[in-house]
């Protein structure tokens, strides 16, 4: 079944990317969590394959004039004939019979009837004053007293209390209540205290649960992706001492709504895979790209295009229907048991040149991104899918696809369940981490005798070092190395950025994988970078946030946080412009800007196997290989040099030691 969660107009980006990751970490793996717009809700058969209905914050009077009369009935009609529907804030007031929103200001005032009626009575806001469209003055942290259960801080911006609610009757209960008093009247009595914060409806067979503050938007979402002010700060820091009481008190609402709720750590919340969208900023590309597949591989008897390691059904985008979409999410309903590699990826292709609504999408703008991008092929050709098995996978391992596909070509994922690294590593990366595959075609003949192809995980592992300190000016001052042979670590708070190895944490990782067919390397480079993710280890915002505190201290402006799709642009240039220089001139371009950037300028290690130390002197620019002299029991150097392979071996930093890999 399904959770759907509207994202047409008058929701923000923010706020639907809030409910879809709240939704899902309480409710997958039991329901498919999907963004939405008024279109599906107006016009697709939604309402028998879904459990829940989902309103997030921004504003109500869009989401009368995108539902309309249509939209209202229809929503009526699944609530009532046994559906649920939930509304945060926004979606609140317009579940209401009655919206009353900042009554005598002529500015911002809302007042008048609503088509749902899910709370036969009035809403009346802001329960806290200082709101403002675009601004941050009326962000606070609201106290939220549970009715029997634990007391919780919740973000607020704008919300209402629900009035007369205690005592309405006719099937609507206090869920939680606003602790103080608020700046409206919450009863027509004209009490302030103890207003209704949000309440539970029954609606003929059916349920609404309705909250005047912002339970679904979590701490870690607010640390790592919003520009932040010192207000929003200090109400993320108060939020976030009771997040606990956040999760149990929506888990607690959606049992008593009848959902099987995840719960927490006993169950894994793997989500299901989702459809994802090709895209070109050079559209006549992806019509040349799906034929030459189609004509070369064929169709089986259901319309699937078979590739080596994934099935594949190939969409327009401009024929979408939500019927397809379900249909693809029950084929994507995967469990601990299923192979994921025999899912059916279900790909819509943008033929028109057009780009996914970011609502649709809302980790990655793909406007935004093509936007920033100024390359003449790396990048130009997108596959992006919201959750994915591995972005590498579907390159890599689908050989009889990848002749087809062009040099440059990427594939991006927001969450990978079957993430792939060195040694068959299979992992879950959150939501924050920038997952990013690419296809470098290398003709054979191209390669100069001072260009192996070893030296790509280098040069890809360089790129990114490059595009993290060159995002814009003041970047200069990122604190990032590399880790040899294919890592790279950003430094801790608190240390100073001195190249010692133990000052530093991962930040990203790289793989890659070569095929040789028809005298072409396919070279498959994947790399993972945690761009605003706050766990498990470290992040390039978190590193950021860090550095702007020292820049305040030296009277300096703060840089804003990294995006995904500038950083992903800045990237895509830098590995087609290093790429191009590699090819004419070898690796020796980059010698000096490699050590430069990396960790590891004359360290002394221990190599497993071996008797005594040694210490690193660099690359070797004919093979690629590590090169280590041994030293003398004086801890002098012996002349005695060994090489070690990059993929047979790696740096145990912390230990200083060059051990082989498991």
């Amino acid at each position: 079944m399904n959770v759907l969660v509207y994202s047409g107009p008058g929701t923000s980006v923010e706020s639907v990317k809030c409910c879809v990751d709240t939704l899902r970490r309480l409710l997958s793996p039991y329901y498919c969590v999907l963004a939405v717009g008024g279109d599906v809700i107006c016009n697709e058969p939604w309402m028998s394959s879904t459990s829940l209905l989902t309103i997030p914050g921004g504003a109500d009077l869009p989401y009368c004039k995108e539902l309309g009369e249509k939209g209202n009935s229809i929503i009526t009609k699944f609530v009532r004939q046994g559906g649920r529907y939930a509304g945060f804030c926004a979606g609140a007031y317009y579940a209401s019979t009655r919206v009353e929103f900042a009554v005598g200001d002529p500015s911002m005032e809302v007042s008048g009837s609503r088509d749902l009626k899910f709370f036969p009575g009035v809403t009346r806001g802001p329960a806290f004053r200082g709101f403002a469209y675009g601004k941050d003055t009326g962000i606070t942290a609201a106290n939220i007293k549970v009715v029997n259960g634990e007391p919780f801080a919740s973000y607020f911006n704008g919300g209402p209390c629900f009035v007369d609610a205690k005592s309405m009757g006719n099937g609507v209960e206090v869920l939680a209540e606003y602790e103080g008093p608020i700046d409206v009247e919450g009863d027509s009595k004209g009490s302030k205290e103890h207003a209704a914060a949000a309440v539970y409806c029954s609606v003929g067979k059916g349920c609404a649960f309705l909250a005047g503050f912002h339970p679904e938007y979590g701490p870690s979402y607010l640390k790592t992706v919003y520009a932040k002010s010192e207000r929003r700060n200090r109400v993320t820091e108060v939020i976030d001492q009771s997040e606990n009481g956040r999760l149990k008190f929506l888990a607690g609402v959606f049992k008593k709504m009848g959902l099987t709720v995840n719960e927490g750590d006993t169950v894994p919340a793997i989500p299901r895979l989702s459809r994802l969208k090709l895209t070109s900023s050079r559209p006549e590309r992806l019509k040349m790209i799906v034929q030459s597949m189609v004509e070369n591989i064929g169709l089986d008897e259901n319309n699937i295009l078979q590739g080596s390691n994934d099935p594949f059904r190939i969409c327009d985008s401009r024929e979408r229907t939500f019927k397809a979409e379900y249909e693809a999410n029950v084929d994507g309903d995967q469990d601990e048991e299923q192979d994921l590699n025999k899912v059916v990826k279900v790909m819509d292709v943008y033929y028109d040149g057009s780009y996914p609504d970011p609502r649709e999408t809302p980790h990655f703008n793909h406007k935004l991104y093509f936007d920033e991008l100024s390359t003449n092929e790396m990048g130009q050709v997108l596959q992006y899918g919201e959750v994915v098995t591995s972005t590498s996978t579907m390159l890599e391992k689908n050989y009889n696809l990848l002749r087809y596909l062009p040099h440059g070509t990427i594939s991006v994922a927001t969450v990978q369940v079957a993430g792939r690294g060195r040694g068959n590593n299979v992992w879950v990366n959150p939501a924050g981490v920038l997952a990013v595959s690419g296809i470098l075609r290398i003709p054979v003949k191209a390669l100069s005798p001072n260009s192996p192809i070893v030296f790509i995980q280098y040069l890809v592992s360089l790129a990114m070092v490059e595009a993290i300190r060159e995002y814009g000016p003041g970047y200069e001052e990122m604190p990032v190395r590399m880790k040899w042979p294919n890592d790279i670590y950003g430094r801790k708070e608190g240390s100073n950025d001195t190249g010692v190895p133990s000052d530093y944490i991962k930040l990203a990782g790289i793989l890659l994988n070569t095929n040789i067919m028809d005298d072409v390397f396919y070279s498959v480079f994947g790399i993972g970078t945690n761009v605003s993710n706050a766990a498990p280890t470290i992040s390039l915002n978190l590193v950021l946030e860090a550095l702007n505190e020292a820049r305040v201290m030296q009277g300096k402006s703060r840089l804003p946080p990294y995006t995904m799709e500038k950083l992903l642009a800045r990237f895509m240039g830098k590995v087609e412009d290093m790429f191009h220089t590699f090819y004419y001139r070898g690796f020796g371009a980059f010698e000096d800007l490699y050590y430069r950037r990396w960790l590891h300028s004359d360290t002394v290690v221990t190599i497993q196997d071996q008797p005594g130390r040694a210490q690193v002197r660099g690359i070797s620019l004919e093979n690629g290989m590590l090169v280590v002299e041994k030293l003398d029991a004086g801890g002098r150097p012996s002349g005695e040099k060994l090489e070690l392979q990059p993929d047979g071996n790696s740096f145990d930093m912390m230990n200083g030691m060059l051990k082989k890999k498991e």
